[in-house]
């Protein structure tokens, strides 16, 4: 797991870090000798798994493409395959960005907390508003270039009679 930031860009209403939130990014120099450190540790291994995590991993999409290039390369000197993984709230991916994620094989799990009521209770952006629609826009712009993308839903005692319901929806 690299975490590429401590920030993000939206305020849950049930998240344990909201007053934690830093804005300090990564240094690459540390993303580098962490990759180095899998790959050192994984000898007998033939696939290594890399899960691009934040904060919120695209608000530094450059640390992003830079740890994720820098791990083919390790990958192809140690004749490995490396897959990627990342885990966002979807708000900021564009077409960009989800045409990096595709090329380069990194599988998205988007943080959908249920139908679009149940999302917006708990998801909002930092000035109180829902992003189910943001989240949804980027979902149709990821399933454009990629077969797989994944939805990690957090259950909140408040949402559970409405699990189900909102389980099938999705």
């Amino acid at each position: 797991e690299i975490t590429h930031t401590e920030g993000c860009n939206l305020a849950c209403a049930y998240c344990f870090e909201k007053n934690m939130r830093g804005r300090r990014k990564i240094k690459f120099d540390t993303a580098r000798k962490a990759v180095d450190l899998l790959f050192d540790y994984s000898s007998g291994e033939p696939v290594v798994n890399i899960l691009h995590f934040g904060g919120e991993p695209t608000l530094n999409f450059q640390s992003v493409q830079k740890v994720t290039e820098y791990a083919e390369e390790k990958a192809r000197a140690y004749g490995k395959s490396v897959e990627f993984h990342m885990t966002s709230n979807g708000v900021l991916i564009d077409e960009e960005m989800a045409g990096y994620f595709s090329r380069h094989r990194i599988r998205t799990l988007l943080s959908i907390d249920g139908l679009e009521e149940e999302h917006n209770r708990f998801r909002l952006d930092v000035k109180g508003r829902g992003t189910f629609k943001k989240v949804m826009k980027s979902m149709e712009i990821l399933k454009k270039s990629q077969q797989w993308v994944g939805v990690k839903m957090t259950v909140m005692p408040e949402n559970v009679p409405a699990f189900f319901h909102n389980v099938m929806g999705l």
